[in-house]
Parts: structure tokens; C-alpha cells; sequence
């Protein structure tokens, strides 16, 4: 007897049976399709803390060091100033000297422009960080159904997949026409909130500079009834609830129900601290308003991903659905539904990885540029007097591990995209039209 997870290459008479009302349905059943799909959120919750070593984590590039090598470049320079206005040596010694200060100059210039560089990387890593993690959220969603229908080889499921899209409606029976999965496309609307995470933290960081130009160091103890207490507690406030909002991409396809609003909570408690700030900061309130518009902008990016994937999600339900009426009584009734909440889940999957993946620099563009990045830093001076600098132990290990991170990612999101393609393929026949 056929095992009824065979069609997806299922370990036989390895599944889970899964509670629909006051019955407990089997892989093939009538409605496991649709069980399957709503159990995957709180099984891949589960799952996705398994993926510990895999998952993406911020990146603190130390900026201390070459910010000190900065100023001290800038005091040899200054020194070279003072004995080129003195005029004192020989012709040769001024020359020398002359040439000296402008190679500082253009050093010190390389070296600013190398720091902001850094700073930038950091802002679109961070900023990319829970999107890349919802990537993983996604793939534990698919290794929860995976799970319950019993598979172990995921390119054997993959395959089974393919093949049962192919093989689920004769090309010459007219139905394909019309069963199209709606939604939009998901993955230039995460690029997009990628993008809007990046433009939130830029304008966060303009805002707690205005914040600083105002009231100090927000850490320094502040007097009994002084107004920068209540600005303390208001930015402190303020932080925390940014890193909530950023956070927010990271559970996204976790959500039970994908039409619920999202960052309700968050946006509330930021709203009311910007709001304090804004009035505090009176006339120097532009940076704060910017921020908040900015973070609204971002949720609502968050939002748009949001809705297409719960659309997507229902589309591909109600087409397996649909294939399985069209098909009638073949023996397993839920068949395509099941097939087509993999085919789903599996292109949302790679829609998230390839999405964050567009937006980052590839491994071969940035090693590139940290190869540029040292051979800016340990530029030879013309003039022994002058120090020779390099990438401190610190900094190299930090950039060493964020390569890694950036390539590991790269690799996983090409991995799983190569894994799935014959998913991927098939789909795109089959709902061609």
C-alpha cells in the first residue's frame, strides 16, 4: 500500500497527522493542504532556534582606531604646516616638506572618506540584519512542513514538487488558463523595505545628533528637576523602541494573520516620545520630525511585504484547492493543495533571501573594497618623518568576520535557490497561463 506522503517523497508512513476540527487529518486528507500552511508559523518558530550558527548577526565595525589615526595624521600634518610658514631649511628641506604636507592631505582626505565609508557599510548591514533573518524564518517555515509530511531529502521533495505541477493539469485540457496566483511580486517589495530600513537608521542617527547639539551627553547625571532628565528618559525611550521597529522585519512571516496591521504598538509608543522631543527640542525639531516620518515610511514598506506574502500565501492555497476539484477522485484528494502550499512556501523563501541579497554588497565587491581599505591605510609617506599607519588588530577582525557573514549569507540564499529551482521552473510553467 502506497504511503500517503509518497507524492512529496515522504519517508513512508513517516508524517504528522494534523487536528481539523474534532478529526485529525493524514497527508493527501481533504484540507491537510490548508492545516499544513497554518501550522507552519508556530512549528518553524520552534524550528528557527535550531538555526542559531546561521543566523545573521549586527556588525559593529570599531571606528575608534582609524578615527585616532585620522587626528594623528592630522598633527603631523599641522606640524608640517608650521615649518613650511616658518620657511626655515634649504630650498630642497622646503620642497620636501611642501610635498610631504599635500601627500597628508590627500591621505587625511582618503581617510575621512574611508570612515564614512564604514559607517555607511554598517547602516545598510545593520539595517539589512532582520531581513536576512526572515529568510531563515522562512526556510524554518518550509522545514516545518517538510517535517510533517515525513520528508528527509529535501532535493527528492523538490523534485516531487516539480513533477507535480507539471503533471497537474494536460496542457492541451485549456485549464491553465485563469488560475493565476494573485499578489505582486515579493521580492523587489523587500529590497524596498530594505532600502526604507536604511533610510530610518540614517535619519535616527541625524536625530540623536540634534538631540546631542541640544542637550549634551544624554548619559551625564542630570540635576534634580532639570529639563534634561525628562529628555533622558524621553530619548532613552525613544532608542529602544527603534530597535523594536527594526526588528519588526525579522518575525514578519511568523504572523498567524498576515492582514493584521503591523508595528501598531511600536509606532504608538515612538510617536508619543518623538512628540515629547519635538516640543523640547523646539525650533531643532526637523531632525526628530524626519526621523518619525521616516519610520512610518518604513512600516508601511514592511506592510506592503506583509500583504503580498499573505496574498501569495492564500493564492497558491486556493489554487492547489482548485487543481484538486479539477482533478477529481484520483485516490488522494489533497494532493496539488499540498504541492502548491510547498511551491508557495518555497518561492517566498527565496523571494526573502534574494531580495536582502540584492540589496548587499556582494563577498567579491566588498573583500574588494576592504582590500582598498587597507591599502589606503598603509600608504607609504614620502618623508620618513611621517608614520606609516595600518588596520589595527580590532578592525581586521571585525572586517574579517563581517566578510564571512556577508559570504556565508550569499552562499546559504544561493544554496537554497539552486535546491529549489526545479520548484521554481515548474511553477512558473504551470501558472504561465
Amino acid at each position: 500500500m502506497t504511503s500517503p506522503n509518497a507524492f512529496v517523497a515522504g519517508q513512508a508512513d513517516d508524517f504528522s497527522t494534523l487536528p481539523v476540527g474534532e478529526v485529525r487529518l493524514r497527508p493527501g486528507e481533504r484540507g491537510y493542504g490548508r492545516a499544513m500552511q497554518g501550522a507552519a508559523s508556530a512549528l518553524g518558530r520552534y524550528l528557527v532556534a535550531f538555526y542559531d550558527g546561521a543566523l545573521v548577526p549586527l556588525c559593529t565595525l570599531p571606528l575608534d582606531p582609524l578615527e585616532a589615526q585620522i587626528r594623528w595624521r592630522e598633527g603631523e600634518a599641522a606640524g608640517l604646516a608650521a615649518r613650511v610658514s616658518e620657511g626655515g631649511g634649504s630650498g630642497v628641506a622646503q620642497r620636501i616638506d611642501r610635498e610631504a604636507l599635500g601627500w597628508c592631505h590627500q591621505h587625511i582626505d582618503a581617510l575621512r572618506a574611508d570612515l564614512a565609508a564604514e559607517q555607511e557599510h554598517g547602516i545598510r548591514w545593520n539595517s539589512a540584519v532582520p531581513h536576512a533573518n526572515g529568510f531563515y524564518v522562512a526556510l524554518a517555515r518550509l522545514d516545518a512542513m517538510k517535517a510533517m509530511l515525513g520528508v528527509r531529502d529535501p532535493a527528492a521533495m523538490a523534485a516531487a514538487i516539480g513533477r507535480g505541477l507539471d503533471g497537474a493539469v494536460r496542457p492541451d485540457d485549456g485549464a491553465r488558463g485563469g488560475m493565476v496566483v494573485p499578489g505582486g511580486a515579493v521580492q523587489p517589495l523587500v529590497e524596498a523595505a530594505v532600502l526604507a530600513a536604511e533610510e530610518m537608521a540614517r535619519s535616527y542617527i541625524l536625530h540623536q545628533h540634534a538631540v546631542l547639539d541640544a542637550y549634551g551627553d544624554l548619559d551625564a547625571p542630570s540635576v534634580e528637576g532639570d529639563s534634561r532628565e525628562r529628555i533622558q528618559v524621553l530619548a532613552r525611550g525613544v532608542h529602544a523602541t527603534f530597535g523594536s521597529v527594526i526588528e519588526l522585519a525579522g518575525g514578519l512571516t511568523y504572523a498567524a494573520d498576515l492582514d493584521a496591521a503591523i508595528g501598531g504598538p511600536e509606532m504608538a509608543i515612538l510617536d508619543g516620545g518623538l512628540a515629547g522631543l519635538c516640543e523640547a527640542l523646539g525650533e531643532r525639531k526637523g531632525a526628530a520630525e524626519a526621523f518619525r516620518a521616516s519610520a512610518h515610511g518604513y512600516v508601511a514598506a514592511l506592510a506592503r511585504v506583509q500583504g503580498a506574502i499573505g496574498e501569495r500565501r492564500r493564492g497558491w492555497l486556493a489554487y492547489g484547492e482548485a487543481l484538486d476539484l479539477r482533478a477529481g477522485d484520483d485516490g488522494v484528494p489533497d494532493r496539488f493543495a499540498a504541492l502548491a502550499v510547498l511551491a508557495g512556501q518555497a518561492e517566498e523563501l527565496v523571494a526573502m533571501g534574494r531580495g536582502v541579497a540584492a540589496v548587499l554588497r556582494d563577498p567579491a565587491a566588498l573583500g574588494a573594497w576592504m582590500r582598498e581599505l587597507s591599502a589606503h591605510r598603509i600608504r607609504r609617506p614620502p618623508s620618513a618623518a611621517l608614520s606609516v599607519l595600518a588596520l589595527t588588530d580590532e578592525e581586521f577582525r571585525a572586517l574579517d568576520d563581517w566578510y564571512g557573514q556577508v559570504a556565508k549569507f550569499h552562499r546559504n540564499v544561493q544554496s537554497v535557490g539552486e535546491l529549489l529551482r526545479s520548484v521554481e521552473e515548474a511553477a512558473a510553467r504551470h501558472l504561465a497561463g
